[in-house]
């Protein structure tokens, strides 16, 4: 019969002040990690109309000055490019482009570009980004010297004039810039109140706790503290047992990432020109290779948590959560020591660490929180039936294949976008490869996808275990 572990006044207020403080230090690290991504994103209204024609359409053919009426959505726009006809630029030629808006005349920015001798782009850069969103723009192209052929093509929202006869049309431009994050401009107000909810959580529960003597989140808090040897050596012995009886033993860490991304990248660069499409194509298959190991490793051995540890379970009493828990555990110590050639790998291709590579103890500790609580469903489910192993099995192959682990993202048909959005391992993968490719912050969105699918996933597992771990003896 289980006996509650009482925990003194002292410990409480150890545990209580402690993940106020805790939570308090990450909000601010990650305050100052995200940088301007926690302000600004990528804007969703930039548009470049890439478009080759074989010649221009009349009357446009070789004006000296051309004015083209636009309205763009992008919020804080950086850089406005205009391309020209590659084949026809045999001379040199100095474009002028003068912004303006298109009510009042105010000229915004002006930029000289000279053509030729390999630059078929004249463009107009911001020093400071022009907020003008939903405001029609005027952008005035003047040609000295010889005059090159434009690129034009019909284009809703474009108006293309040569002061003279004005028509529904658009030069090759595209527009470059960023849109404002809501969350940047509130996120102390939204740290303030996560630290009020938190606190609350914790008032509540210490008040029953000191009341009743039980509570949930108490009670783990006793287990952590009673329990810490028993987890130590489970965690060793799981650790040890993975690598009893092998000649390379721990090595194995080391090799098996490398010995799989050596395979998928001979398949995939050599077979499938697939590394062509992305740059330092080998960081980025070691990338989703390691962290989707650790997915398959973590949940393969959380799934036999329960059933492989019975001799334990009908003789002893020890919260039955701890089993997946340390099964958990040693998975990261084992991703922990993967993460070594991963680095070398990284550093081989030019990448080097940046303060963004800090975030990735985000995404791995969302990452383990998801694994655990998927962890609790499975061995849950192995209890009462062992045909899970085997449905799991085929289940994890479908995952790393729907999976952007070892193909670029953007194959995804546009109609199918929704089964990334909805993957949890895309968006984990995802913040890892844009810490160390990029050297940035991921998207806000990013954070908010990976804790809200790692508390989701607890949430559910952890409801679905509690609810039958009382069967559990009857079964194995």
């Amino acid at each position: 019969m289980k006996q509650n572990v009482q925990l003194s006044k002292k410990k409480i207020a150890f545990w209580f002040v402690g993940l106020l403080v805790a939570y308090m230090l990450i909000a601010t690290a990650l305050y100052f990690l995200m940088g301007q991504q926690l302000y600004y994103r990528p804007s969703d209204g930039e548009f470049s109309l890439e478009q080759e024609f074989n010649c221009v359409q009349a009357p446009y053919e070789q004006r000296d000055v051309l004015y083209q009426r636009f309205t763009t959505t992008v919020q804080r726009v950086q850089k406005i490019c205009l391309g020209w006809k590659s084949a026809q630029l045999t001379q040199t030629a100095t474009v002028t482009m003068t912004l303006s808006r298109a009510d009042n005349g105010q000229v915004l920015a002006q930029q000289q570009t000279t053509l030729g001798n390999g630059n078929f782009v004249s463009q107009i850069d911001f020093d400071q980004p022009l907020q003008e969103a939903n405001t029609q723009l005027l952008l005035t192209v003047q040609c000295d010297g010889w005059t090159p052929l434009y690129r034009v093509a019909p284009h809703e929202g474009f108006f293309l004039s040569d002061g003279i006869t004005e028509t529904n049309v658009a030069l090759n431009l595209s527009v470059q810039g960023q849109d404002f994050v809501w969350l940047g401009a509130n996120y102390w107000w939204i740290v303030l109140a996560g630290f009020a909810v938190v606190a609350a959580g914790l008032v509540v529960a210490v008040v029953r706790y000191r009341r009743n003597g039980t509570n949930f989140v108490m009670n783990c808090f006793a287990d952590m503290t009673k329990y810490r040897f028993l987890i130590n050596q489970l965690v060793a012995r799981d650790f040890k047992t993975k690598y009893k009886r092998s000649v390379l033993g721990v090595l194995w860490s080391f090799l098996n990432p490398l010995l799989t991304t050596f395979v998928l990248y001979f398949v995939f660069s050599n077979v499938f020109r697939s590394s062509g499409q992305i740059e330092n194509y080998t960081a980025y298959l070691v990338i989703g290779v390691t962290m989707f190991n650790y997915f398959t490793e973590c949940c393969n051995m959380c799934l036999t948590s329960i059933v492989g540890n019975s001799h334990m379970i009908t003789k002893v009493f020890v919260p039955k959560y701890i089993y997946p828990l340390t099964r958990t555990v040693s998975s990261s110590i084992n991703f922990a020591l993967a993460l070594i050639p991963l680095f070398l790998i990284v550093f081989i291709n030019g990448l080097f660490p940046t303060v963004s590579w800090i975030l990735i103890l985000f995404a791995f500790v969302c990452m383990a929180i998801f694994c655990y609580g998927l962890g609790l469903l499975l061995a849950s489910a192995m209890v009462f039936f062992r045909d899970t192993q085997f449905l799991w099995g085929v289940v994890c192959m479908l995952w790393m294949y729907i999976t952007p682990v070892f193909y670029p993202a953007d194959i995804i048909p546009v109609q199918f976008s929704w089964v990334q959005t909805a993957n949890p391992l895309f968006h984990f993968i995802d913040f890892v490869r844009t810490c160390i490719m990029q050297g940035v912050s991921p998207d806000p969105s990013r954070f908010v996808w990976c804790l809200a699918s790692a508390i989701i996933m607890l949430l559910v597992g952890g409801f679905v275990f509690r609810k039958t771990q009382n069967n559990f003896v009857m079964y194995i």
